[in-house]
């Protein structure tokens, strides 16, 4: 059960501690040749409850975090933890698919992550969050994820996904540099057994970072069902 969120509401969505750096140095890329990892499981535009793996392709196979999904509640969301059990971040959906979301869906939909480590807490600042661009509506093509700022001002860009084909998505960073790629599997005959995404990250990519904009992407591409 994830712990619930603390502290008052924000001014406005972009209201936050600033992203700074890395949410986890052990999940920046290392390689100079980049890396890819298989996100096992299904992402669904819905809320979930139920947890994803994430691990690598490589020959050490090793799983590298854990999603632990929990968004049925007012104050749900997705905690990303690592495979030693040691929480990362914490992904707030409930402005896109929780009750609030639900029962409103005219209102602005959109994801934030706060940082966990070093006594971080679900409920504290957010450092970024992700929305659909106006650009497409809830059309699901393109999805933008901004710096959070104290004053609620929009922050800079951090990251954009924009899908390349109906399983394809590329993230960009904020000078439009491709960081990763997504591909999406829904069958025996992908990389995996069952539905998975295979990220291709480049070198230093911070593959939380990644994770909440795939997720948030994958959080907004649809209209919410009240």
């Amino acid at each position: 059960k994830l712990p619930a969120p603390r502290g008052l509401e924000p001014v406005s969505m972009f209201q936050g501690r600033p992203y700074d750096g890395p949410i986890d140095l052990q999940l920046v890329v290392q390689n100079p040749m980049g890396e890819s990892l298989l996100l096992e499981g299904p992402l669904l535009s819905s809320w979930q409850e139920e947890n994803l793996v994430l691990r690598r392709t490589s020959h050490e196979k090793g799983t590298v975090a854990r999603l632990l999904f929990s968004e049925g509640r007012a104050d749900g969301g997705i905690l990303i933890e690592t495979a030693m059990r040691t929480p990362v971040a914490f992904i707030n959906t409930s402005h896109a698919v929780g009750p609030a979301a639900r029962q409103d869906p005219k209102a602005q939909r959109y994801v934030t992550i706060t940082r966990l480590a070093l006594g971080g807490h679900p409920g504290d600042p957010p450092s970024a969050v992700a929305y659909a661009s106006e650009e497409h509506g809830a059309g699901g093509y393109h999805f933008i994820t901004r710096c959070c700022t104290a004053s609620g001002e929009r922050g800079e860009v951090l990251q954009q996904a924009r899908r390349a084909s109906s399983n394809v998505m590329n993230i960009v960073d904020g000078r439009g540099v491709l960081v990763a790629t997504m591909e999406q599997h829904s069958s025996d005959r992908g990389p995996c057994r069952g539905p998975c995404r295979l990220l291709s990250l480049g070198m230093h990519a911070d593959a939380t970072m990644v994770i909440f904009t795939i997720v948030a992407a994958a959080k907004l591409c649809e209209p919410v069902v009240a």
